[in-house]
């Protein structure tokens, strides 16, 4: 053999050995990149349901484009930010790689329910009960019951889903609401209590205590569980309002325009502190700032629930709206 053709030899061989690494290189990856990706998808769970977890889920997702649960768990952070119209697209693909997914179906029921579109929801709630019964989906079902002022039916979900997730704060909470609205304010007493059993700093939980006890005609204790409730949050604005009209239930007027005020200061458009403490204003005599809160209340206000009686009341007081 001459120099020459050992060289070519030496050559082909390797070329040869290059393209069976890169052979070998390319089989590795497609056989090995599930794998790869689940490193990333598990880099998103260890980062919780936040928005910093999306860029690791991105990453899952570009190297395994099949990766059905890394759909469902970028779609779980779309929901929990408020962007139903992301999260749609993802778990539609997820439900195609994967029908049975229970999760994918329950996570687009909310994405349905967020948009109003309640039918589609209903029947994403009712194929996740379907394919695996679950607190979520029940208590997403009870909530689009709830909407649908379907309350014995509301009623039952929300029960299932507290007895599949015995500390389901939210279950708790909206059940609470709907006995609130049913004016069976014991039971809702109970369930608000439950919530800050579960967790002592519960706003939601002292604020819906609040409510029952307003309900229950005990001002003096909705004003306790109030405080409460704005001692976790002090920019609350609608426990300022509630808790101003249980000091004025209670005969505080000034304790009353205190709290209204201080809705004002967090939120100065709030239409209801503005109504209220104009009518308080009237009645202490303070005719000015009475006129000055009322014609605001009557300016920017759409509804004739706080709009009719600042307009009688400043026609009392013989002033122009």
């Amino acid at each position: 053999m001459t120099p020459t053709n050992r060289l070519i030899n030496i050559f082909l061989l390797s070329l040869g050995l290059a393209a069976g690494a890169l052979i070998c290189t390319v089989i590795a990856w497609f056989l090995f990149r599930p794998s790869i990706a689940n490193i990333f998808y598990e880099r998103g769970v260890a980062r919780c349901e936040c928005v910093e977890a999306l860029p690791s889920y991105n990453m899952a997702i570009r190297i395994w484009p099949n990766f059905a649960e890394a759909y469902v768990a970028r779609a779980n952070i779309y929901t929990i930010e408020g962007r139903s119209v992301e999260t749609i697209p993802d778990l539609e693909k997820a439900i195609a790689l994967k029908p049975n997914l229970a999760r994918a179906h329950y996570l687009l029921g909310y994405a349905y329910f967020d948009l109003e579109q309640y039918y589609e929801a209903f029947d994403y709630m009712n194929q996740s009960i379907r394919l695996e019964p679950n607190a979520n989906a029940y208590f997403g079902r009870g909530r689009i019951y709830h909407e649908q002022g379907k309350f014995s039916l509301a009623l039952e979900d929300y029960g299932r889903a507290i007895y599949l997730i015995p500390n389901f704060s939210l279950a708790y909470y909206s059940r609470g609401i709907l006995y609130l609205h049913l004016r069976q304010a014991d039971l809702a007493l109970d369930d608000f209590t439950m919530m800050t059993e579960i967790n002592p700093q519960s706003v939601d939980g002292y604020y819906g205590r609040g409510m029952a006890y307003y309900d229950k005609q005990n001002h003096t204790q909705a004003v306790i569980e109030y405080t409460k409730a704005l001692t976790i949050q002090p920019d609350f604005v609608d426990v300022y309002n509630r808790r101003g009209v249980s000091h004025y239930r209670n005969k505080d007027i000034n304790k009353a325009i205190d709290d209204f005020s201080e809705a004002l200061k967090i939120m100065p458009d709030n239409v209801e502190a503005r109504c209220n403490r104009g009518s308080l204003y009237e009645e202490v005599g303070e005719v000015r700032a009475a006129i000055n809160d009322l014609r605001a209340c009557v300016r920017f206000n759409p509804d004739d629930e706080f709009k009719q009686p600042a307009l009688e009341t400043l026609q009392s007081l013989n002033s122009e709206p």
